[in-house]
């Protein structure tokens, strides 16, 4: 009888260790529980505005990028520009000189007493007529006026002379080319002949001029 009572009291010891031992765990698991449950609110805490922030950084990152790319287009599409341009540069001398964007009536003057002296001939005069009623625009973007030249040459020279003029850049459409003895006013050299020339000048008409 008093082994029996004994076995009785030594399972409820039993029983009550183990709850105990069960308690113990359940507050351990609690007490893991509640500190990743700290770590992950401290973590969240502390990392939000870091990562915040790397993601703003990685945005930033993007748009430079797309920034750069778009400049690196368009510094190609800069140097192709520069490269269409010096290649036209080169040919723009040759077009102003032979279709200027003006009149240039000193400049015209200056080359046909350059083509004479090139000619061995007097360059007496160059006269240039604005009359609109003898100048008549081949197009809405060309304009011309006329303009007369005489010298004093032999004949070889008066022949270089219009040759010159004909081979020269600028566009000239030689109208009239007469050839005479010279008054004795004018020259007293033997062998010399008057060299009449009328012609016209072309360049462009300026955009901006009313109609």
């Amino acid at each position: 009888m008093i082994e029996l009572n004994s076995f009785i009291q030594i399972q409820q010891i039993y029983k009550y260790v183990r709850k105990q031992r069960e308690n113990q765990k359940f507050l351990k698991y609690i007490e893991i529980a509640a500190t990743f449950i700290l770590i992950s609110v401290f973590l969240f805490l502390a990392i939000k505005p870091t990562a915040t922030t790397i993601f703003s950084l990685l945005g930033d990152i993007k748009s430079k990028e797309l920034q750069t790319k778009q400049m690196k287009a368009k510094i190609v599409s800069i140097v192709a520009a520069q490269d269409l341009y010096s290649q036209v540069e080169e040919k723009y001398d040759v077009i102003e000189s032979s279709l200027p964007d003006k009149p240039k009536y000193y400049q015209s003057a200056l080359n046909f007493s350059s083509l004479s002296q090139k000619s061995n001939t007097s360059l007496d005069q160059v006269n240039f007529n604005l009359s609109t009623d003898d100048n008549k625009k081949l197009s809405t973007n060309i304009d011309s006026y006329s303009v007369n030249i005489i010298s004093q040459s032999n004949y070889n020279s008066a022949l270089e002379f219009i040759k010159n003029i004909l081979s020269n850049r600028r566009l000239v459409d030689l109208k009239t080319i007469q050839l005479s003895k010279p008054d004795d006013k004018i020259s007293t050299s033997s062998g010399n002949l008057k060299l009449n020339i009328t012609a016209k000048l072309f360049y462009l008409k300026d955009q901006n001029e009313k109609k």
